[in-house]
């Protein structure tokens, strides 16, 4: 009996994809994200230009993909993350191609503003919060 009042109660990992990792709201999500790694997962992160940092985080967080909106950074981040077998998308239909990386039931994403969701998440209730800098955040059932 003592050993089942002596077990740390489970959590379960979440895994989260980022959108704008690079952005201010990004870095404060991965903050808080890298603060508790029992409880969650990086399933992808994406940036439009800073290739620099989207692979430093990358290194950091080992994602299954990543995407880099400017194309022209696209085999600069393939090459560095070849080694760690992450898969790297490029430009719009890349980041789309992130966003749709699975994640568990009930996934936050933290997207870029005017950014809306190309793939729908199951018709078992799963939510995507999306943050921007006007609102703090906006869970929607879809």
């Amino acid at each position: 009996m003592s050993s089942v009042l002596n077990r740390k109660p489970q959590t379960a990992s979440r895994r989260v994809s980022i959108l704008g990792a690079t952005g201010s709201i990004g870095e404060s999500t991965l903050r808080v994200i890298a603060q508790h790694p029992e409880r969650y997962q990086i399933a992808a992160l994406s940036a439009q230009d800073n290739a620099e940092k989207l692979i430093a985080l990358a290194k950091q967080f080992r994602p299954a993909a990543v995407a880099i909106g400017n194309e022209k950074h696209l085999n600069d981040v393939r090459a560095a993350l070849k080694p760690l077998g992450i898969a790297v998308f490029g430009g719009a239909q890349g980041i789309e191609e992130a966003a749709c990386v699975p994640t568990s039931p009930f996934p936050p994403l933290s997207v870029r503003r005017g950014y809306s969701p190309p793939c729908a998440p199951s018709s078992e209730g799963v939510r995507w919060h999306l943050r921007t800098k006007k609102l703090s955040s906006v869970p929607a059932t879809l």
